[in-house]
């Protein structure tokens, strides 16, 4: 299945961000380990519904290229993106 294919299936998208935490260095560990320490994900929040239909063909590419910026009392924090997800392999549709 292809992008086109595969967003003629989704009914609508929403901006989600998930908080998550570990308390091994540089994120090494095994399954076992995460789930012993209760060290992984804290908070998933999910945002307002956007339909995909009218806009199939801009959310290949918005969805790809978005990023978002994490702040604590005004302070830039971490930042990620669309490019981020499944280890960064999601390319720009051509």
């Amino acid at each position: 299945m292809d992008e086109p294919d595969l967003l003629g299936r989704i009914d609508w998208i929403a901006l989600g961000y998930e908080m998550v935490q570990s308390i091994f260095p540089g994120w090494k560990f095994a399954a076992f380990d995460t789930i012993a320490a209760n060290a992984r994900h804290s908070t998933l929040l999910v945002g307002k519904r956007h339909a995909i239909a009218p806009r199939k063909d801009a959310w290949r590419n918005e969805l790809a290229g978005f990023s978002v910026e994490r702040c604590c009392n005004g302070n830039p924090g971490q930042s990620g993106g669309g490019a981020y997800v499944l280890d960064g392999c999601y390319q720009l549709a051509p």
